[in-house]
């Protein structure tokens, strides 16, 4: 999936996407007014999102929330954020946020990386850096390529960080009860 940042003669806002050509396929991300572009994600992509809602639907809604693919998450309208996480987790506690579209902070947010330097550096350096800026408790970033996830836990002044290998198990404080699944389990299948 080719994806590049476009750099502009001004800083983009949140609401200046709305008026960017839309097309089936072409995805626009805003981080600190920089835009990122790509194509829709690959089949293997998506399969690893429809896992990653399946094995997170049951214990999520037990608690009380939600798990939204794809979502649109927007923090001011006059901002210079607003990004589409392959899969968000929204707890009890902030299900407030739910509107139209996703408009404050996650509990827990998930990306499912792409081929690409330019993808891996959208998500593992951009995204991670706004996702702890603005408040997400835990960051998950699945490695297709790699067959690793990559848990990012909140610490007081960045991310502490854990790869899990394919056969790990992955857990959250933030769902006590549940037991969690492999990381295979989130993987499509080769």
């Amino acid at each position: 999936m080719a994806q590049r940042a476009t750099v502009l003669d001004r800083r983009l806002r949140a609401c200046d996407l709305d008026d960017l050509p839309h097309e089936w396929d072409t995805r626009y991300e805003l981080v600190r007014g920089v835009l990122f572009m790509s194509r829709r994600p690959s089949n293997q992509h998506q399969e690893a999102i429809t896992r990653i809602v399946v094995a997170l639907y049951p214990p999520v809604s037990a608690a009380g929330g939600k798990v939204l693919p794809e979502v649109g998450l927007l923090w001011e309208e006059e901002g210079d954020d607003n990004v589409s996480p392959d899969v968000v987790v929204i707890l009890h506690d902030r299900l407030g946020i739910v509107q139209k579209k996703v408009v404050g902070t996650p509990n827990l947010v998930v990306e499912v990386l792409s081929s690409g330097d330019d993808a891996r550096r959208r998500d593992l350096e951009a995204k991670r850096e706004l996702y702890f800026r603005r408040g997400v408790l835990e960051y998950w970033a699945l490695d297709l390529d790699r067959r690793v996830l990559i848990r990012m836990t909140r610490g007081g002044s960045d991310w502490l960080t854990e790869e899990l290998a394919v056969d790990a198990p992955i857990r959250t404080p933030l769902l006590p009860a549940w037991p969690g699944v492999a990381v295979s389990d989130l993987l499509p299948l080769e």
